[in-house]
């Protein structure tokens, strides 16, 4: 069981101006116009996918928008209870954010595939933090690395994070199904 429920019991520290983790969850303060914010990084339990899953979906819809046929949303939420994938949300008064990933088991390495990556246009005050989370997480599961595919436009977005654009992907539709 690669994606499951561990940490569940763990909750973030809160320390206000920074942010800070602990196992799945991780919470960080921002400022803002009107104050601070406080935002929460989740790895959401399998048991709770059910009930956020209205507010996910949109999301979800809007990320597979720009993905190529490989998923459906209900494929999504399928993977998500089988825990073969996990969700991940930047919350405060609402999802800010989510991130669906994969544990990649290749021959000589584990890496975490981020799937699907949505958001309100704030990116810069959630995507870190919850990238951040991920990556802990990763380490802890065995995993060597993150990876992400995605538009060209995630390249620049990517780097300022420290990613690394690989290679091209290129498909060809041969019809049928």
């Amino acid at each position: 069981n690669t994606g499951g429920d561990a940490g569940q019991n763990e909750r973030p520290t809160q320390r206000r101006g920074a942010w800070r983790q602990n196992g799945r969850h991780a919470a960080f303060t921002r400022a803002t116009s009107t104050g601070a914010e406080v935002c929460l990084i989740h790895a959401i339990e399998r048991d709770r996918i059910p009930e956020l899953w209205g507010e996910v979906v949109p999301l979800v819809n809007r990320a597979l928008e720009h993905a190529q046929g490989e998923f459906t949303s209900t494929d999504i939420l399928q993977f998500l209870l089988s825990r073969d994938m996990q969700l991940w949300i930047a919350k405060s008064d609402r999802i800010m954010g989510m991130a669906i990933t994969q544990i990649v088991n290749y021959p000589r390495l584990r890496s975490v595939r981020v799937v699907l990556l949505a958001g309100d246009d704030a990116l810069d005050n959630w995507l870190q933090p919850l990238g951040n989370t991920v990556e802990s997480w990763a380490r802890q599961v065995g995993a060597t690395r993150v990876e992400e595919s995605g538009r060209d436009g995630w390249i620049r977005i990517g780097q300022k994070y420290g990613y690394t654009k690989a290679y091209t992907l290129m498909f060809k539709n041969l019809g049928g199904i």
